[in-house]
């Protein structure tokens, strides 16, 4: 019942996904400069992946000096699988580095401008709180409202609603919207993008079939035969569906 339950999730959002990978942006990147501001925007979302996942962690698991068991094993397992993957990937070259860091030097080998997510890094540690460190902050307002909405996610406290968003409303599409790239514009900045198709690269390691397993792995645990924390978890998928429309709409108002 439960994987028949996460298929009429999709279903739901079908709708939604059609829209979010038809987007209009994506017609706008033509030239290098048109990625760069991309970029520039993009790794709001990048940084905020991990944070989603560190708050699902940390709904899930023991966080704190003492440890406990954790009540959710499975997911347990998964989002520490994952977290290993995001936070400290292979470099390349005998070391490691988390995907925020290497999109960060994507966008430095890309001549794509940092000042804006590096100022609000040191706000976010300075203020530990969302809206004190954007008002501190210019930012576009897309930006902003784009990391509201994760914010109140990330702040749910219910495993089920935080790995809905991530699973069904992040990595259940990001390789297709990031893929939506014009591959001629990769292909002819190669020297400019080679971090960058990197970057890209890495988010297709896991195959669709591994995917699929790990999202229903994950919400067959945290959801079981409530039915109430399933529609719950639908309406975080939508939330999280609709923050990228949020985002991927200001860039194109910028751009026109």
């Amino acid at each position: 019942m439960e994987s028949s339950r996460i298929e009429a999730i999709r279903d739901t959002l079908k709708p939604m996904r059609v829209r979010l990978l038809a987007h209009e942006i994506y017609l706008q990147l033509e030239t290098l400069e048109d990625l760069r501001e991309f970029m520039e925007h993009h790794v709001f979302a990048v940084w905020d992946n991990l944070s989603q996942l560190k708050a699902l962690e940390n709904a899930i698991s023991s966080t704190t000096r003492i440890w406990t068991p954790s009540e959710e094993p499975i997911s347990n397992r998964i989002v520490n699988e994952m977290l290993v993957e995001e936070e400290s990937d292979s470099d390349g070259n005998g070391g490691y580095i988390s995907h925020f860091e290497l999109y960060r030097k994507a966008m430095q080998q890309a001549g794509a401008k940092t000042y804006m997510i590096d100022r609000f890094l040191v706000l976010m540690q300075e203020e530990k709180d969302l809206e004190n460190a954007l008002e501190k902050i210019r930012l576009p307002e897309s930006i902003k409202n784009y990391l509201r909405i994760n914010w109140g996610i990330c702040h749910s406290n219910n495993p089920h609603e935080l790995a809905a968003a991530y699973f069904l409303g992040r990595e259940d599409v990001v390789s297709e919207l990031l893929h939506r790239l014009d591959g001629d514009l990769l292909n002819y900045h190669q020297k400019d993008l080679a971090l960058y198709r990197d970057y890209l690269l890495r988010h297709t390691r896991i195959n669709e079939q591994e995917q699929n397993q790990r999202i229903e792995a994950v919400m067959n645990e945290l959801c079981g035969n409530d039915e109430q924390k399933w529609r719950e978890a639908e309406a975080a998928a939508k939330k999280a569906l609709e923050a990228r429309y949020v985002l991927w709409d200001g860039m194109l108002l910028l751009a026109v």
